[in-house]
């Protein structure tokens, strides 16, 4: 998922009351309870604001996912990303399962064609990153690297689901 609407969830989910996974007594963290995964490093960043653990957080998640996939051979994983899942929900899960070799059908077949809405804060919507673009333009250099290593070239903003490419063919 692009950056900015992700971080902007993250932070989201640190405003709330939900999503407390970790209590952070005895260490230099800034908040008293850790909301989500803890990435690898993030002990060099828990003292930071919030917006920036978000921001750093992003960038653990997506750079593990990337280093697992340089781990693995050519042709043993495919790429999905979440604009054109959200933009394609029944496309997209038919091309991975195509590519798994399974048939879609039962759950999954039905949650592909009626996507439901979970672990959300507010309500969907493909703009709402924007009333945090202010913050997440001061955050860009921490994760504009990354978002270029996974495709989404510079960092002009996030895309909308409206502009979500169509679904690659299998």
């Amino acid at each position: 998922r692009h950056a900015r609407p992700n971080i902007h969830s993250l932070m989201e989910g640190w405003s709330s009351r939900g999503y407390a996974t970790y209590p952070m007594q005895g260490t230099n963290a800034r908040v008293s309870l850790w909301k989500f995964d803890l990435p690898p490093g993030w002990t060099e960043w828990a003292h930071e604001e919030v917006p920036s653990i978000c921001a750093h957080q992003w960038v653990g998640y997506n750079r593990a996912l990337l280093d697992a996939e340089r781990s693995l051979p050519p042709g043993t994983h495919a790429r999905c990303d979440y604009e054109t899942l959200v933009a394609h929900p029944h496309a997209e899960t038919r091309r991975i399962f195509d590519f798994l070799g399974l048939a879609l059908s039962g759950r999954a077949l039905r949650d592909s064609i009626f996507p439901p809405v979970v672990n959300t804060v507010t309500a969907p919507a493909g703009e709402k990153w924007r009333a945090s673009a202010k913050v997440l333009n001061g955050l860009a250099p921490i994760f504009t690297p990354t978002l270029r290593e996974i495709g989404y070239g510079d960092d002009i903003g996030a895309p909308t689901t409206a502009q979500a490419p169509p679904p690659p063919t299998p």
